[in-house]
C-alpha cells in the first residue's frame, strides 16, 4: 500500500469503467489497521450480511454497506473469474453503475487490474494528477479520488472492493485503505462461503438436470424396450410356427402359443418331461440324441418325420407331419446355454403333395388310357363291323353263328373298357365349385410356398380385384405346375409374378419368372406329351400338356414368351363365361 505525499484533484476513478487514476500504495498496512480504533464499531455493522445468499447478492449488499461506512456516492465489486483470469464486475453503485455488471477486466490494467496483480491497496487523490493512470472523460463522478483494495481469503485473491465519491468531497487516503482492508479481510470468509454455496448449488442444479435427463433417457429406453418386448412377442404370437426356448438343462424358458398345439405341450403341466418326451424322430435320431447334439456339440439339426407317415392316401388324426429345426441357443460370451426350437406342421403340405403327385400319375395313366383308346377305337370298330356282318349271313341254326354272337360280345366288352378309359382321361380334374382365380393362385402358390422360400424365391401378386367369379377350381393344377418349372428355372432365387386383368369378358393371367429362360427349339414342343428337358425321373414331360389341356377345356388358350438367360412368361386366357 502507498501513498502520494502530494493532494491533486480528481476526475473518474470508477473501476466499473477500467478507469485510470494516481496509483499511491501504502507501504505499511500495519501501521493504518492500528489507526482502525475508533473504526471498529462501524466494521461491527458488517456482522448481519447473510452468508446463504447468492454470491452476487452478498457483494451487492456489501458494497451498499461500505458506502454507508465510508459515506461513498459510488464503488463497485469486481470478483476473479478463475477459469479465465480476467475480472468480472459483479457489484456496481452509483451513475450508470449497475448496467455495466459483468464488465470484464484483465489482470494488470486499469485500477482493479493493478490491485489484482499486485494485491496491494492504492488510494488516488486526483485523477488528473496520476502518472500511474490514464485520466478518463467522465461526468459520472464528483470527485477525483478513489480507493481501491484486494478480497483476499487465506492468501487467494477473490476480487477487488473499490469506492469513490466521497459526499464530503473530501479525498481517500491511508487510513481509509487500511479501514477498507480490514472491511475485506472481514469479508473475505463470507464471500468465499457464498462462492462455495453458489459452486455447490450450481453443481446440484447440473446434477439435478443430468439426473432428470438420464432418468428421463432411461424411461425413453424402458418405453422402446417395452414396446420392442411387445411386438417381438406378438410376432412370436401371430406365426403360425412353434418357437421353444430351453435352457441347458433341457427346462423349457419359453413357448408360443402355437408351440402347444403343434408339439402337444401343456402349459399348465410340467415342462421339462413334456420337452425330453416328445415322440419325434429326426433323421433317425431320438428327440433325447437331437436335444443332446444340440446343446454338448453345438450342432443345428434340422429334420422332418415325413418319412415315418404311412404310405396310404391320408394320415390318422393322431399323426402329424412335423418340419422342424433345433438350434443352440448362445450367451454373449458364445457358450451354449440351451437350444431354440422351430416348429412347423406341414400335415396338410404333405397331404396336398401326395394328392398332387397322384394327380400327376392319374394324369399320366389318363393320357396313356386315352392314347391306348385312340388306337384300339378303329380297329375293334372295324372288327366289330365285320362281325356284325358274318352273323348277318349265317343262318340260326349255322354252329358258327353262336361263336360270332360270342365274339360279339367280347369286342362289346372291350368296346366299353376304352369308353371307360376315355372317360377316366377326360375326369383326371373333377370341376368345383365357382370361386375367383385369383383365389386359385394364392391356393397354388401357398401350396408350394416353402419351395419357393427355400430357395428364395420372391412372389409377387398384382391381381385385379374385380375379377368375376367363376367354376375354375381345376385350375390349380396349371398354376401348380407353372410355379414348379419357375422354381426349376430358379434354383438360385429369383421373381415369380401373377398378374390378373379383366379384358372385355376375357380373365388375362400371367406368369413370369427371372429364370433360365428357354431355348426356341424347346419353345416349339413345350406342351407335346411325355417330352422334358429335365433329367431321367425328374419328370414326366406331361405338365404343361396338362395345362393345355385343362386351359381348353375351359374354353381358353396358353402360350409362352421367353427368351434364353432373361426369364419365361406364360399367358393364359380363360373366357369369363
Amino acid at each position: 500500500m502507498s501513498e502520494k505525499g502530494q493532494p491533486s484533484p480528481n476526475k473518474a476513478c470508477s473501476p466499473a469503467e477500467e478507469a485510470a487514476s494516481e496509483n499511491a500504495p501504502l507501504s505499511d498496512v500495519q501501521s493504518s489497521r492500528e489507526r482502525l480504533g475508533d473504526h471498529l464499531d462501524n466494521i461491527s455493522l458488517l456482522g448481519d450480511l447473510n452468508t446463504n445468499a447468492e454470491t452476487r447478492e452478498l457483494l451487492q449488499s456489501l458494497l451498499q454497506k461500505c458506502l454507508l461506512l465510508f459515506d461513498c456516492q459510488s464503488g463497485s465489486i469486481f470478483l476473479l473469474d478463475k477459469e479465465t483470469g480476467d475480472l468480472e464486475l459483479a457489484a456496481a453503485e452509483g451513475p450508470k453503475g449497475k448496467s455495466l455488471l459483468g464488465v470484464r477486466q484483465r489482470l494488470g490494467t486499469g485500477v482493479a487490474g493493478t490491485v489484482a496483480q499486485t494485491r496491494e491497496g492504492v488510494f488516488v487523490e486526483d485523477i488528473d494528477q496520476s502518472d500511474e493512470f490514464e485520466s478518463r472523460d467522465s461526468d459520472r463522478y464528483e470527485t477525483n479520488s478513489f480507493a481501491s483494495v484486494p478480497i483476499l481469503h487465506q492468501g487467494e485473491l477473490l476480487g477487488v472492493l473499490s469506492l469513490c465519491d466521497k459526499r464530503s468531497g473530501q479525498s481517500f487516503d491511508a487510513a481509509d485503505v487500511g479501514r477498507m482492508l480490514a472491511i475485506s479481510g472481514f469479508s473475505a470468509g463470507s464471500v468465499h462461503q457464498a462462492q462455495q454455496h453458489d459452486a455447490l448449488r450450481d453443481f446440484n442444479v447440473e446434477l439435478h438436470r443430468q439426473l432428470d435427463n438420464a432418468f428421463a433417457e432411461l424411461q425413453r429406453t424402458n418405453q422402446e424396450l417395452a414396446r420392442l418386448t411387445n411386438f417381438n412377442e406378438s410376432i412370436l404370437a401371430s406365426i403360425t410356427m412353434g418357437v421353444v426356448a430351453f435352457d441347458d438343462n433341457y427346462r423349457l424358458t419359453f413357448h408360443n402359443p402355437p408351440a402347444r398345439s403343434i408339439l402337444g405341450i401343456d402349459p399348465t403341466g410340467e415342462l421339462d418331461p413334456a420337452l425330453r418326451n416328445l415322440s419325434i424322430v429326426c433323421d433317425g435320431l431320438e428327440w433325447d440324441g437331437v436335444l443332446d447334439a444340440v446343446v454338448r456339440d453345438g450342432r443345428v439339426i434340422h429334420c422332418s418325420n415325413a418319412d415315418y407317415l404311412p404310405e396310404r392316401e391320408g394320415l390318422p388324426p393322431d399323426r402329424r407331419v412335423l418340419d422342424i429345426s433345433v438350434s443352440p441357443l448362445r450367451d454373449g460370451r458364445g457358450r451354449i446355454s440351451g437350444g431354440v426350437v422351430v416348429a412347423q406342421d406341414v400335415t396338410e403340405r404333405v397331404q396336398m403333395e401326395k394328392r398332387l403327385a397322384a394327380s400327376e400319375r392319374h394324369a399320366v395313366i389318363g393320357k396313356l388310357a386315352a392314347r391306348v383308346a385312340h388306337e384300339l377305337n378303329n380297329p375293334l370298330d372295324g372288327i366289330l363291323r365285320f362281325i356284325n356282318l358274318s352273323i348277318a349271313l349265317k343262318d340260326d341254326d349255322d354252329p358258327t353263328r353262336e361263336y360270332l354272337v360270342e365274339s360279339k360280345k367280347g369286342l362289346e366288352r372291350m368296346v366299353g373298357i376304352v369308353s371307360s378309359l376315355l372317360e377316366f382321361s377326360r375326369s383326371t380334374y373333377p370341376a368345383r365349385a365357382e370361386t375367383s382365380i385369383n383365389e386359385v393362385i394364392h391356393d397354388a402358390a401357398q401350396t408350394i410356398r416353402h419351395r419357393l422360400d427355400q430357395q428364395g424365391i420372391e412372389l409377387i401378386h398384382d391381381l385385379d380385384d374385380g375379377l368375376p367369379e367363376m367354376q375354375c377350381g381345376e385350375l390349380i393344377q396349371v398354376f401348380l405346375n407353372l410355379i414348379k418349372n419357375a422354381c426349376d428355372a430358379m434354383k438360385d432365387g429369383g421373381k415369380l409374378t401373377f398378374r390378373s386383368r379383366m379384358q372385355d369378358d376375357t380373365i388375362l393371367v400371367t406368369v413370369s419368372d427371372t429364370g433360365c429362360g428357354m431355348p426356341p427349339d424347346v419353345v416349339e414342343r413345350a406342351f407335346d406329351p411325355f417330352f422334358t428337358t429335365k433329367n431321367t425321373g425328374e419328370g414326366t414331360g406331361l405338365g404343361l400338356a396338362i395345362c393345355h389341356d385343362i386351359v381348353e377345356k375351359h374354353g381358353g388358350s396358353i402360350s409362352v414368351q421367353t427368351n434364353q438367360g432373361e426369364g419365361t412368361t406364360f399367358t393364359i386366357t380363360i373366357p369369363a363365361s
